[in-house]
């Protein structure tokens, strides 16, 4: 099938052929790379384009799947800041790079070549750069190594990049993290692909790999897709060019884990993590069946009566094929492989096995899948040794920490930035994981350990991968030295002009809002962006809307005017062109009747100054619950104080706790100055006292299941029957996650609250006017 170009005239037609003569001219005679953006050659390309977009629907958030998806073991590790021989492309939609001389010959299906073209769109090609961003089926006429062909673009700031280095065997092509068409990253794809010598001598098995992370969308929005799916559906495999020699392994147009077949598409999660490896040296014989799932090492270890289920998963890289699974375990006792599927294209089996005194010492179970093909079937065979240890003996298999999902982060230079890590997760009970970071921005740091932060004040813009890296540590029962990572990108804006009024162009930010205190009106305020719409929204205050003037919730701003403690810092949020970003806002320091103290009374003591900077404990009453922060030491700069259950981040450093309300005694008190931060853990003192002013009955607030895995809570309220009751779920670096308010409460009040996506220790409080209950739950 021809390459899809939407030309308006011969003259055009004409110019278009011209450019490729000379990029290839220049190529064949200097090997001089080149990289091209059709946009810059034909200057109604990107119009066209946009013509053909298919109108998208509002979204509400970040749709991707909120899953972390581990890297296979068959994915190259590589640097995305360039060192090491990596290079990218520049970010744009439809370019292209080449050509790129290769170390080595690669013979695709008998044609060798010795030099490709990277192409934006999720695959490479041999004769010339191709800017096709809706997809066809193979075969086609364009010789083509697809890892996935789709409209990719990262032109948004908070996509990834295309990385690629070429090494002495083999090339590898990394799509990090990258958004698709229209500059949309609410859903990200990371893959990867390698091809290899095979025309070395010597060289046998597979000369290429594909190989996925988390795959969230398939189509861009100019092949008619909707929020990255239907429409034009990608395509994965190789093709030769002869119409004849390929292999498609699957169409992808939707979301879920359908395996695709030679008649329907598949959906994108039947590629997160996944590895498919190829043979395309000669011509495309038939390949034999593959298999996921296999455990680390094609081992397992059971004692006795310990029991272990591996789940694997068959497909043929051809779809016009199906594939039957045998069987042999060996003569393996308490042991059983159940087949479903059988004789079709993607059968799945199920193997059990039980430690017992039959089996003991070394076992193998061999599981053999034959496909289909003709006129000679493929065949591949895949062993498990199965372990089994005598009784009175037990071996602790070591297994890697589990890395939580950690959303992607936005700040600013010259402004303080803090960010809560969640933790790592271990399979083995009691091993301790030591954690590092790679990537940060200039002047942030991580303070390493379950719950670790990132701070500091930036001092340089970009975008930033960040890699969290947690490693299990020997103990008594179980070897160490596992990892487990999480990446995630933190965009650090440009510091914002004080003397101009910032131009519609550059990153979307949110800035301080403009805020009534006495009559509870507000309005989002911005700088930069796209000059498209923006929609906004912010727990308390609105729904997503277009709207730049809102009314705070009424018990809220009265709680603003009140300055009462449980009003927490509120997250805001706008939305543009599928960039969301946020800004914290603490309503009560902007609504206070009296001005924070200057940093000569929070700050410390002059002759500490110089001192290493430190916190010590709090000045408090036990009549009014006042507390003021102390410090001592540091460099005489302003400092920031936030105690969770206190006060998000400010520079005041004298507020207010309930001194009726013994719920929560012990508080982690936190200080920064320039990027550096100490903590203090503080148990006030006479926290059984209760004011004679205080009468009636206690708040009672329970929750139903505590710790939970769950992303939802039960919880019944007690106590305040006829009441007004706010509900709110609060993160432990102080965000809200959920604001709730019950008009009139019953004798019994059960409701159902969302916690984070992240394990953690949540905070939800029950309050009335005269009263307040806070309770801690553990999400594991």
């Amino acid at each position: 099938m021809a390459q899809q170009y939407i030309l308006h005239s011969v003259g055009q037609v004409a110019r278009l052929f011209l450019l490729v003569a000379m990029l290839m001219s220049v190529a064949t005679l200097s090997w001089a790379q080149q990289f091209v953006d059709p946009s810059a050659t034909d200057p109604d390309y990107n119009a066209r384009k946009q013509a053909t977009r298919r109108s998208q629907p509002q979204l509400r958030e970040n749709t991707g799947d909120a899953n972390a998806v581990t890297l296979p073991a068959c994915f190259e590790p590589f640097n995305n800041t360039g060192g090491d021989g990596w290079t990218a492309l520049p970010r744009n939609d439809d370019g292209f790079v080449g050509p790129i001389a290769l170390n080595f010959d690669f013979s695709l299906f008998g044609t060798v070549y010795n030099s490709v073209f990277i192409n934006n769109n999720g695959n490479v090609t041999f004769n010339n750069g191709v800017s096709q961003y809706s997809p066809d089926g193979f075969p086609t006429s364009t010789p083509m190594v697809a890892a996935f062909w789709g409209d990719v673009d990262t032109r948004n700031e908070s996509s990834g990049r295309v990385w690629y280095k070429v090494y002495g065997d083999r090339l590898v092509v990394t799509w990090d993290r990258v958004g698709f068409f229209d500059s949309r990253v609410d859903k990200i794809n990371t893959f990867q692909l390698i091809i290899r010598a095979n025309t070395a001598p010597g060289f046998s098995g597979n000369d290429v790999t594909y190989a996925y992370g988390d795959m969230q969308w398939t189509t861009g929005e100019a092949s008619s897709g909707v929020n990255g799916f239907g429409g034009s559906p990608s395509t994965v495999g190789l093709n030769r060019g002869n119409n004849v020699d390929f292999i498609q392994t699957g169409r992808f147009d939707k979301n879920g884990g359908d395996a695709p077949t030679l008649s329907a598409t598949g959906g994108i999660d039947w590629l997160d993590g996944r590895c498919l490896s190829y043979r395309a040296l000669g011509t495309a014989g038939n390949l034999p069946p593959e298999v996921t799932g296999l455990p680390s090492g094609n081992q397992i270890v059971l004692n006795q009566g310990q029991s272990q289920t591996v789940t694997l998963g068959f497909a043929g890289p051809e779809t016009n094929q199906t594939v039957t699974v045998t069987s042999a375990l060996g003569g393996l006792c308490n042991a059983t492989a159940n087949v479903t599927g059988n004789g079709t294209q993607n059968p799945t089996l199920t193997f059990v096995a039980t430690g017992g005194t039959c089996n003991v010492g070394t076992n193998a179970v061999v599981f053999t899948a034959a496909d289909s093909g003709t006129p000679t079937a493929g065949v591949s065979s895949f062993t498990i040794n199965v372990v089994v240890n005598p009784p009175g003996t037990t071996t602790v298999v070591n297994q890697p920490p589990v890395a939580p999902s950690i959303p992607n982060q936005v700040g600013t230079v010259g402004v303080s930035y803090f960010q809560a890590i969640p933790a790592f997760t271990d399979p083995n009970a009691g091993q301790i994981l030591s954690y590092s970071a790679a990537g940060l921005p200039a002047n942030l740091a991580f303070s390493g350990g379950s719950g670790g932060i990132v701070a500091g004040t930036p001092s340089l813009s970009g975008v930033f991968s960040v890699t969290i890296t947690a490693t299990d540590q020997p103990n008594a029962t179980v070897s160490g030295g596992l990892s487990a990572n999480a990446v995630y990108t933190i965009t650090i804006s440009p510091a914002s002009s004080t003397t101009t009024a910032p131009p519609v162009e550059g990153t979307l930010q949110l800035i301080a809002p403009t805020y009534n205190c006495a009559t509870g009106a507000f309005r989002f305020n911005t700088t930069g962006g796209d000059g498209s719409t923006i929609i906004y929204w912010a727990v308390g205050i609105t729904a997503p809307t277009p709207n730049v003037n809102e009314d705070v919730d009424a018990q809220l701003a009265q709680d603003i005017r009140d300055d009462k403690p449980n009003v927490v810092p509120l997250t805001l949020y706008a939305r543009q062109s599928g960039l969301t970003v946020t800004y914290a806002w603490d309503a009560r320091a902007a609504c206070r009747s009296t001005i924070p103290p200057p940093t000569t009374v929070c700050g410390s003591p002059t002759s500490t100054i110089g001192q290493p900077f430190a916190l010590v404990a709090p000045t408090y009453s036990c009549a009014t619950g006042a507390i003021q922060f102390n410090t001592t030491g540091g460099n005489g700069s302003p400092i920031e104080f936030m105690a969770i259950g206190i006060t998000g981040w400010t520079t005041n450093c004298i507020d207010n706790l309930d001194p009726g309300n013994t719920d929560n005694n012990t508080y982690t008190i936190m200080a920064r100055q320039n990027g550096v931060i100490v903590s203090l853990s503080w148990t006030r003192p006479c926290a059984s006292l209760r004011l004679a002013r205080e009468t009636s009955a206690e708040l009672d607030l329970r929750v139903l299941g505590n710790p939970t895995t769950a992303d939802r809570v039960e919880l019944e309220l007690r106590g305040a029957e006829g009441q007004a009751v706010r509900l709110q779920v609060v993160e432990s670096n102080g965000r809200t996650v959920s604001d709730t308010q019950i008009e009139q409460a019953g004798a019994v009040e059960r409701r159902s609250l969302t916690l984070g996506k992240s394990a953690g220790v949540y905070l939800i409080k029950a309050s009335t006017t005269d009263r307040a209950k806070t309770v801690r739950v553990l999400k594991q």
